[in-house]
């Protein structure tokens, strides 16, 4: 059986084929103009819009016409949950429903990028079992408890997401937005500033972090020696967070999701300290592979 995911989140244009456990991607990061740290709303639905049809097109001519069509409708599986980005996604979604025939199985974006990972991972049947989901992107920081499609946030940021943390020192250090990957290529190994811990219980507040790293450059610190801080406290951060989640809930799996993860060292220090699932930095970062994943499935309650 062939599925295809669709999801149009806010910075990236996304399309994946999965069949008989393989999978194909197809993406576009939509563009922001340069000293910019993101783009509104409007701007967004007219880049999804204008890069959509391409990438269906390579997905179709390669493929053919799927049995399934997986698609993101909104940003999380909660009540009020929405984001117009989304409605790219979902309006090609049912048109292409109703053009081939193939049945239309909608999700959400959380639920890809959790399933994206766990798919890469071979680990889908975590879906039937209890496990922890932390998901940081440039628009989300949450600690998720999740059991079959139900769950529930027991931790979240409280102001800005990690990823907004790490583009706004990136913009600030002069680099391109996103700015994950370059700073993390600045960032030396070890670190000489002892880093922060900005939680709160299970929750967190990052714009201390933010405001500190910046300090660190204006007292004459190096862009990379600022980043290693800020990924450090990063870490920190959310090892103090899962550790008191942990403990008020009981232990289970995590699983690393969204762009956030793509950064090794955040990665690598979580993996030391829990029992994590993660994938690579390409599947991380995107969920139209979860989409279709999760398109393949019965129904997990």
């Amino acid at each position: 059986m062939r599925s295809l995911g669709i999801d149009t989140s806010n910075y990236t244009t996304s399309v994946a084929v999965v069949e008989d456990g393989a999978v194909r991607q197809y993406r576009r990061l939509l563009p922001v103009p340069e000293g910019k740290r993101g783009l509104r709303q409007s701007e967004a639905v007219f880049l999804h819009t204008a890069a959509l049809p391409e990438l269906l097109e390579q997905a179709f001519s390669e493929f053919g016409a799927p049995d399934r069509i997986g698609v993101s409708l909104k940003p999380r599986p909660v009540e009020g949950s929405y984001m117009p980005a989304f409605t790219v996604g979902s309006g090609f979604a049912r048109a292409l429903a109703a053009a081939t025939g193939a049945e239309l199985r909608p999700t959400t974006h959380q639920e890809g990028h959790i399933a994206a990972v766990l798919f890469e991972a071979e680990k889908m049947e975590l879906l039937a079992a209890p496990f922890y989901a932390l998901h940081l992107s440039g628009g989300t920081t949450e600690l998720v408890y999740c059991r079959g499609r139900k769950s529930v946030i027991v931790g979240r940021t409280l102001d800005i997401s990690a990823g907004q943390l790490i583009d706004r020192l990136g913009v600030f250090c002069g680099l391109q937005f996103p700015c994950g990957a370059a700073l993390e290529r600045l960032a030396p190994e070890r670190g000489t500033v002892p880093p922060l811990c900005a939680a709160k219980g299970c929750d967190c507040n990052f714009s201390g972090l933010e405001n500190r790293s910046k300090k660190l450059i204006e007292d004459g610190a190096d862009a990379g020696s600022a980043a290693r801080f800020l990924f450090d406290s990063i870490e920190r951060t959310l090892v103090k967070m899962i550790e008191t989640a942990m403990a008020r809930c009981g232990e289970a799996p995590l699983v690393l999701c969204g762009g956030v993860m793509s950064n090794r060292s955040i990665r690598e220090g979580l993996s030391r300290q829990f029992e994590t699932v993660s994938a690579s930095p390409a599947v991380s970062a995107d969920n139209a592979v979860g989409v279709a994943a999760l398109a393949l499935l019965e129904e997990v309650r």
